[in-house]
């Protein structure tokens, strides 16, 4: 969930005064997915489960930091944007 996230979006008298989030993950620099839009909301709740597909060295290196408990892992990264229709979507 977010809470209180910047307002992106602009009314007619240009006023910033919402924002349409989502977040995009990535693992070790490389994109693996995104979550919906939640429209106009600065208070977002996903909700979300979606899986994340490993390569075999991503998998060994996790199984590897679980058994060491630390030592050389992944990146795990959560990038949360604001769509936009008309130009490119805003980070937040």
């Amino acid at each position: 969930a977010g809470r209180d996230l910047v307002a992106k979006d602009r009314n007619i008298l240009n006023q910033k005064t919402t924002s349409d989030p989502y977040v995009k993950v990535y693992v070790n620099g490389l994109y693996k997915g995104q979550t919906r839009v939640i429209e106009k909301n600065l208070n977002p709740s996903w909700n979300e489960k979606f899986k994340i597909h490993l390569s075999t060295d991503e998998s060994n290196k996790l199984l590897a930091k679980m058994r060491n408990n630390g030592g050389e892992g992944l990146d795990f990264y959560l990038l949360i944007f604001d769509k936009d229709e008309l130009s490119d979507d805003d980070s937040m």
